[in-house]
């Protein structure tokens, strides 16, 4: 019992986080990165992605992507990535649909990854949102939806993001009345179907 007390006594004052929640070291590693200092980066997500945080697990995989403050590393990228997802953590939608989009690291799988996006979407995902709608505006990696630009674009509006709130005047310019009519009925039954 003495030895089971001087262990847990141990572990409490060795552990990595010690007086730190994990949001704090998510929190702390992204205003490290902020300042280009990427080691510290690491350090902190690699910290709470191992306690399990989604939010870290999503970023540490990012970061394996990006090669920041580590080398590039598919294979790590995609273990973090999953572990992320398996919790439903939004940014981890994003991060692995890029990874399919673009085959870095796996088979290059369109479909997989349209289908990822459009999971973080639903999730709420900002940059999950702004992407679907460049996807769509540009026609090149699926057939061009101006209505479904607009859907994602006003998604990612709603959320404060400039670029999409300016994708949606240039849609705006290029789109029939019936056209942008169509689109914000798309955008109500959207929003129904994700309350519901």
């Amino acid at each position: 019992m003495k030895k089971l007390c001087v262990i847990l006594i141990c572990m409490l004052f060795t552990s990595i986080s010690v007086g730190k929640d994990m949001p704090e070291l998510v929190n702390e590693g992204h205003a490290a990165g902020k300042q280009g200092n990427y080691t510290l980066e690491y350090k902190d997500y690699l910290a709470a992605a191992k306690a399990g945080d989604a939010q870290a697990q999503s970023n540490l995989g990012a970061l394996y992507l990006q090669g920041e403050g580590v080398p590039i590393d598919y294979n790590k990228a995609l273990f973090w990535l999953r572990k992320s997802l398996a919790q439903h953590n939004k940014s981890a939608y994003n991060n692995l649909a890029y990874v399919y989009l673009f085959g870095k690291g796996v088979k290059k799988d369109v479909v997989k990854a349209i289908d990822l996006y459009q999971q973080g979407a639903k999730y709420g995902d900002l940059n999950s949102c702004q992407r679907l709608g460049f996807i769509y505006f540009q026609g090149q990696i699926v057939k061009r939806n101006l209505e479904q630009a607009y859907l994602y674009f006003t998604l990612a509006a709603e959320k404060n993001d400039r670029t999409s709130a300016s994708m949606l005047v240039v849609l705006s310019k290029q789109m029939t009345p019936q056209q942008i009519q169509e689109a914000n009925k798309l955008v109500a039954n959207y929003k129904t179907t994700a309350q519901g």
